[in-house]
């Protein structure tokens, strides 16, 4: 931005597409361009105005000239030298926000000419040029301020016409220009160390404004890498520098739509992805100066794999009985589980598969011990199966059925035994063998009998005397069923029973089979 003609004009850096501003038929000067390069404040005769940086929405803030923009943005400091020299009360300094409230003056001197406001680039001190013509000396000095106007000091002493202070990058010193000598000098923020700097050039040399100074270096990292949906990810830029003065924002693109629109109070910044996703996450720093780098990271989320869970119903299960597999409390972190696939014979293949839904069942026609296995998968095509989560692995135990048939003995005592009045036999399986004997003494003490039937009456047993010392055996038995073992031992005139089990495929009786 520059002025041609009492106008305020713009073009490109190359000299090209260049184009009046301002547009106006009065004296337009001393433009500078706001911090985020967005607005320009310049000089309109005696007043500040404010334009967009294509020159629409021109608007007044207050009498004024010199504008000087604060490095946030947020205030303009101007001094009110327009009503030329010799006007009361002298030039001093003021601050006004942006919108134009908060008018503040920042000196209040009765014959001290303070022009030229400079904002240091942390916005911390204001620096000025003063001279005080009443005292004769025609000279002017420089100083600095606390933004406030508070803290004032006087850097530059002497007959000199001092003005034009200009902060270079870092803060750390000042230019100006001498226009009795026609010089630039620089020293420390202090007032150290006065150097001129143009002595040798034998020219004019006034107007000193120093460069943007040196770009930071923007360099973003993100951890973990790669993550996974809804895990908290830290994106870092605290391995950015600048070399000259250091770095005053930072701002990131999350959602990599290539706007900066999460500005972070330090160097970090979290977020989480809902969904999986390829993303690359920019970063942009920008220094004290304005100067602007941006970078980029790559990131991968993936999908959180989903969590099954197999519940087993009944568990141990009997030898041909219905078995139900439900893997209905599976889950999915970040989104539905769609497929239920099931190892149920747990030869490691999942051969079942139900689709979306979450039960299967079968029966298992021989005992043993089968690991089940649930595998699901969820609607980002993630898998979880059996063998990997813990909680869909079930061992299944396949009990033998109990044969548990029933046994009525009804007898008269006799002297040396019993007389039998009854004997029956209940609730015998379909297929089972049945088989009875009596021995006394090692001796077979009565027909044996094998048979097939629901209920058997023995009657031949009927009025049959059994002398004391008989054993009388029943046997009930099945293929893969435990089988029924029924023993009557007979007393003189009584008869005492007992009741076991015989593993499957044995005949020996024992109290525990299962």
């Amino acid at each position: 931005a520059f002025v041609s003609n009492t106008q305020i004009h713009r073009m490109n850096s190359d000299g090209s597409d260049e184009f009046d501003l301002s547009n106006s038929s009065t004296f337009d000067s001393a433009p500078t361009w706001s911090p985020d390069g967005k607005k320009i404040a310049f000089t309109r005769d005696s007043d500040i105005y404010t334009m967009n940086a294509n020159g629409t929405s021109q608007t007044i803030l207050t009498q004024g000239t010199n504008p000087s923009w604060s490095p946030d943005g947020g205030k303009i400091a101007f001094d009110s030298i327009g009503c030329a020299l010799g006007c009361s009360p002298p030039s001093n300094i003021y601050t006004i926000n942006i919108d134009g409230t908060g008018l503040t003056p920042l000196t209040a001197e009765p014959a001290l000419y303070i022009q030229y406001p400079a904002w240091s680039p942390n916005g911390q001190l204001i620096a000025f040029a003063g001279f005080n013509p009443i005292a004769g000396t025609g000279g002017s000095d420089i100083y600095t301020m606390n933004a406030d106007g508070a803290d004032r000091r006087r850097l530059t002493t002497g007959p000199a016409f001092d003005s034009e202070p200009t902060w270079s990058p870092d803060g750390r010193k000042l230019a100006w220009a001498d226009y009795g000598e026609h010089d630039i000098h620089v020293m420390n923020a202090d007032g150290s160390a006065q150097t001129n700097i143009t002595a040798e050039f034998g020219s004019v040399a006034l107007g000193p404004d120093w460069g943007p100074g040196q770009a930071p270096v923007a360099r973003a990292s993100a951890s973990p890498s790669p993550a996974l949906t809804g895990q908290p990810i830290t994106f870092d830029a605290s391995a950015s520098s600048d070399l000259d003065g250091g770095i005053v924002r930072y701002a990131w693109d999350l959602d990599s739509n290539g706007s900066f629109e999460t500005p972070s109070a330090g160097p970090t910044v979290v977020n989480t992805y809902a969904r999986a996703t390829a993303v690359s996450v920019g970063l942009e720093v920008t220094d004290h100066d304005g100067n602007v780098r941006t970078t980029s990271v790559a990131l991968t989320v993936n999908t959180r794999p989903p969590s099954a869970f197999l519940a087993v119903t009944p568990n141990p299960a009997f030898a041909g009985q219905g078995v139900t597999f439900d893997g209905s409390a599976s889950s999915d972190p970040d989104g539905t589980v769609t497929r239920y696939q099931w190892d149920l014979d747990g030869n490691g293949s999942f051969e079942t598969d139900t689709g979306a839904r979450p039960t299967a069942s079968r029966p298992y026609p021989a005992p043993g011990k089968f690991t089940v296995r649930l595998r699901v998968t969820d609607n980002d095509g993630a898998s979880s199966a059996a063998n990997v989560t813990a909680a869909s692995v079930r061992t299944l135990t396949v009990l033998p059925r109990l044969i548990l048939s029933q046994a009525t003995f009804r007898a008269v005592g006799t002297a040396n035994g019993v007389v039998v009045k009854s004997f029956r036999l209940t609730d015998v399986p379909t297929g089972a063998r049945v088989e009875l004997q009596c021995k006394r003494r090692g001796k077979r003490a009565c027909r044996r009998q094998v048979q097939s039937a629901a209920n058997i009456r023995y009657k031949r047993l009927v009025g049959k005397r059994l002398k004391a010392g008989t054993i009388l055996e029943i046997r009930v038995t099945k293929r893969d069923h435990v089988g029924k073992y029924i023993r009557y031992k007979i007393g003189r005139g009584t008869f005492k029973k007992i009741e076991r089990c015989m593993k499957p495929g044995e005949r020996r009786p024992q109290r525990r089979c299962v």
